[in-house]
């Protein structure tokens, strides 16, 4: 299938799935949605070993200055985050003399799958990224030859596994796509939370289109030609609500953008589930709003400059699964900003159920992320020869 038409077949998916879904039996529907969770699993257990090829990969052809790079990557997000975070804490206190109410949705009725597939998860992504990213160092300086062929044979296996992925994406977001029409989980979250929610999104694409626009220039056709090479991810976040199980997506979609795959690929990996711009904005611009329903007293600078540095470390720790970055946050929302346990309900089941929207912002921003950090983080004398 063509890549250009991927984009309108997901979103073709998206949007005809909520006028089939009343004509579907639920027996049906639970069907489907185990088939798209059987190809969340089996991405899931085979992501770790794409990450593995993909940095050994990178730090083979930038042998010489790969520590260099990757240590301006990592320095990169952690300025990142800081940022987004910072910012989103702005604008919350701007807000925080305007009190919303926050209403507690109705329990629903979640639709299951009606079987379910489990893997083992035999190395995680984490210890996969570092021994990629040391494999991809040490090896062409011990075995030169060896690490070149690996290096081939992986690039092949990767294209392969992108290939096979690409063609299963409808039937993955057909599924998940059921759920959270059955679900009704977006109507609730709309119905109740749109107002300050819609001012994250707002800040968040703002933000993440002048990003865009920094990396390839103030051009129309260009920054068009990004957002629209970025719509399968962005797409398939909205649906799977996982930053980890889209990553494959995600890596093509930037290769397509960047001006060398290798390298635009390999950053995505060291910053799916640690740079996080939807949630950046979203927690913070939130805790506040969320303070000022519950009339509690603004803290002092200390306290919310602590939060933000707390914020930065715990990003390092979060969990690729829906509502992980927020579990990772809730204590140092309570420690530093005094949230008690209602307010520290209301911020997770807010989150929660905005999660595809924020899970699809975190991959939209992690496209230009990409982009900007193969501009600033790269000598131009370390591209690989062709």
């Amino acid at each position: 299938m063509k890549s250009g038409k991927m984009p309108f077949l997901l979103l073709l998916v998206m949007f005809a799935t909520p006028f089939v879904e009343p004509m579907m039996c639920i027996p049906m529907q639970r069907f489907f949605l185990g088939i798209s969770l059987a190809i969340k699993e089996i991405i899931l257990f085979f992501l770790p070993y794409v990450i593995f090829m993909l940095l050994f990969g990178a730090c083979v052809q930038f042998s010489k200055s790969a520590p260099r790079i990757i240590a301006r990557i990592l320095l990169f997000i952690c300025l990142s985050n800081a940022i987004t975070t910072s910012a989103g804490s702005a604008i919350g206190l701007l807000f925080y003399k305007a009190p919303m109410a926050f209403v507690t949705p109705p329990a629903v009725v979640e639709l299951l799958p009606s079987f379910a597939i489990r893997l083992p998860a035999i190395i995680r992504n984490d210890l996969a990224m570092f021994f990629g990213i040391l494999a991809g160092i040490m090896l062409p300086r011990c075995l030169p030859d060896f690490s070149r062929q690996a290096n081939e044979i992986f690039a092949r296996l990767i294209s392969k596994i992108l290939r096979i992925i690409s063609y299963s994406l409808p039937a993955f977001i057909f599924g998940l796509t059921l759920k959270i029409c059955h679900d009704g989980s977006l109507i609730a979250f709309f119905r109740n939370y749109a107002a300050p929610f819609g001012i994250v999104a707002a800040v968040s694409l703002l933000y993440i289109l002048l990003l865009y626009a920094w990396a390839v220039g103030i051009r129309g056709g260009a920054l068009l030609q990004c957002v629209k090479n970025m719509l399968p991810a962005v797409s398939c976040a909205f649906c799977t609500m996982s930053s980890a199980a889209t990553m494959p997506i995600t890596i093509d979609c930037v290769g397509r953008n960047g001006r060398d795959k290798t390298l635009a690929r390999s950053i995505v990996p060291m910053s799916t589930n640690v740079h996080l711009i939807g949630n950046n904005f979203a927690i913070a611009i939130l805790a506040f709003a969320i303070l000022a329903s519950h009339q509690i007293p603004l803290p002092s600078a200390l306290a919310i400059g602590s939060f933000i540095v707390c914020a930065l470390v715990a990003k390092f720790s979060v969990v690729g699964v829906p509502g992980g970055s927020i579990l990772v946050m809730l204590p140092i929302l309570e420690r530093y900003l005094h949230f008690e346990g209602e307010m520290s309900s209301t911020i997770f089941t807010i989150n929660l159920l905005a999660c595809p929207i924020i899970t699809a912002l975190n991959v939209f921003g992690n496209g230009a992320f990409a982009l900007l950090a193969e501009k600033f983080c790269v000598p131009r004398d370390s591209y690989p020869q062709n």
